[in-house]
């Protein structure tokens, strides 16, 4: 039997990933042409879509992505590679390395922990 471990939004808040509300945000601020720079207009996506997607999101006041894009499934497509996009941008090595204070910095503690342990004993 495999194991997953989910974790929330928040679990990466330390590391300068944003929460939900920043997430809103980001993905509200994409432009056009930002969008066609990082692909996010690829496969058939257009800026009539991502524009419509971000009024739609913005109108149903929604904080969470997710639960608007399970509402909204026919968003699925834009959604996902807006998503991938904000968070591919938050993405620094600097962040993960650098002096967290320790009650921020739970990865180094669970890995440390977990490198010690039997994957087979989670449960």
């Amino acid at each position: 039997m495999s194991k997953v471990l989910v974790l929330g939004a928040g679990a990466s808040y330390a590391y300068n990933y944003p929460l939900g509300g920043g997430l809103r945000a980001k993905i509200l601020a994409i432009s056009e042409g930002t969008a066609r720079d990082i692909g996010i207009l690829r496969s058939g996506q257009s800026a009539a879509t991502l524009s419509e997607f971000q009024r739609v999101f913005r109108e149903s006041q929604m904080y969470s992505i997710d639960a608007f894009l399970g509402r909204q499934p026919h968003f699925a497509e834009i959604g996902k590679r807006c998503i991938a996009s904000v968070l591919l941008q938050s993405e620094s090595k600097k962040a993960l390395l650098s002096e967290i204070p320790d009650k921020d910095h739970w990865y180094q503690y669970f890995f440390n922990h977990v490198a010690r342990k039997d994957w087979g004993d989670l449960s």
